[in-house]
């Protein structure tokens, strides 16, 4: 039986990022990035200001005082900077336009004075020769005040984006500024899911006296489907029938890059999975990992280089094991730089109790304070802290609609006490 660091060890040893394609910016919201993207030119290309008001040069301001006449021209964003500066002198500049050569301070309107300028700014007797001032009280002043620098963002040449990255708004957003109009992604990894049991029936049905409705298909094509970079291709149901079995594993297989069954990987007589995985010649690279719930987990490799994951029946067991071992193998699948979920540290609101020797995961909610009011070892307890669901074993889906995540509690037996700090993984809809 392999640890759970070895089980993600192996997992991701047996995959392998899947083919590119190209695709328009506009539409690659969500997918990962497989090609990297560089600036362009200066991020910003020029010196901007920062505010509405005046560009002027810091050692004409003199302890942040001056009364400076005003050129006529005003630098607008979009324009051309024009003409250097003149020392002594101030032009009126707006927020994201260049600052002219030589000044170095963009002075907010709201810090000066003006004096001999008409309605809405206008110079009064521009045309008769009549300069009007501004006058500056900004003892704040110095070189670069307000001035957002050329290249400070990033130098032309530049990494901005990096392969493996997801494409959010604000990854777009630095596409979209260095002219990215189309970009290098991973193509979507395609999974199915398929559920096995004589127990079960489709949503709709009305089930019979010892039958359940199936929720793991409809779960697992959920997690899968919050993924952008992901195409959950298809949901599919067996009995435990070893020909219904293998006919339907089979079809199942031939479209998907992952195929994810659910129920049949265990002991029971009727647990016909890794078998008939066997004759479809489905090469098993394990199965059974020290992990509470879902011990029974189990991994191949499909001739046609699918990759097959066997997860334990009970509801709770589906959610953990994929979103803990499955995801990591579709993150690199997909190509990305990073294949582990979010992970916080917090401090458990109450005490627990752990006796098997197994890595657990404990569906847990994420509350204030702390409402168990116990004494703390930890330095942590004004935050936010995980507090365990009253849960009635893997089987019981509705306590895991209640959770936000898990809490991860190490190998072996341990007491924890309220305040001791532990591994919380979120089950957010992209986690």
């Amino acid at each position: 039986m392999l640890s759970f660091e070895d089980a993600i060890k192996s997992t991701l040893q047996a995959v392998q990022a899947v083919e590119t394609e190209a695709m328009p910016l506009l539409g690659a919201q969500g997918r990962v990035l497989r090609a990297p993207v560089t600036a362009d030119r200066d991020l910003p290309p020029f010196d901007r200001s920062e505010r509405d008001g005046f560009a002027v040069r810091a050692e004409d301001c003199a302890n942040g005082k001056a009364t400076l006449p005003v050129h006529a021209r005003t630098i607008y964003a979009g324009d051309e900077p024009g003409a250097a500066i003149e020392p002594g002198t101030a032009i009126r500049i707006m927020t994201g336009a260049p600052l002219p050569e030589g000044a170095n301070v963009a002075v907010p309107v709201e810090k000066t004075i003006e004096t001999g300028a008409g309605e809405a700014g206008e110079v009064a007797g521009a045309d008769a020769g009549v300069r009007p001032r501004v006058v500056i009280d900004y003892p704040a002043i110095k070189p670069g005040l307000h001035v957002h620098p050329r290249g400070s963002d990033a130098r032309a040449g530049a990494l901005l984006l990096d392969t493996g990255t997801v494409l959010g708004p604000s990854e777009i957003a630095a596409a979209a500024s260095v002219g990215a109009g189309t970009v290098t992604v991973s193509r979507r990894i395609r999974v199915s899911a398929l559920s096995t049991g004589d127990e079960l029936v489709a949503i709709e049905d009305a089930p019979g006296p010892a039958a359940i409705r199936d929720c793991n298909g409809p779960v697992i094509l959920a997690m899968a489907s919050a993924h952008p970079w992901i195409h959950a291709i298809g949901s599919y149901r067996a009995p435990d029938d070893r020909g219904v079995l293998r006919e339907t594993i089979a079809r199942a297989l031939e479209s998907a890059d992952v195929l994810v069954l659910s129920g049949g990987v265990s002991m029971g007589t009727k647990d016909f999975v890794p078998g008939v995985l066997a004759e479809l010649g489905v090469e098993q690279i394990f199965h059974k990992t020290a992990i509470r719930p879902g011990k029974p987990l189990w991994l191949g490799a499909a001739p046609n280089g699918a990759h097959v994951f066997g997860l334990p029946g009970n509801p709770v067991a589906v959610q953990v094991t994929f979103r803990e071992i499955v995801m990591p193998a579709l993150r690199k699948l997909a190509g990305m730089a990073r294949t582990s979920g979010p992970e916080y540290v917090l401090p458990l609101a109450i005490p627990v109790s752990k006796s098997i020797p197994f890595r657990q995961f404990v569906p847990a909610r994420v509350v204030p304070g702390n409402p168990a009011g116990e004494p703390h070892k930890s330095p942590l307890c004004s935050c936010s802290h995980a507090l365990p669901l009253d849960h009635r074993g893997s089987g019981d889906f509705v306590s895991a609609a209640r959770a936000e995540g898990v809490i991860v509690l190490p190998e072996g037996p341990h007491e924890f006490r309220a305040g001791d700090p532990v591994m919380f993984h979120p089950w957010g809809p992209s986690c």
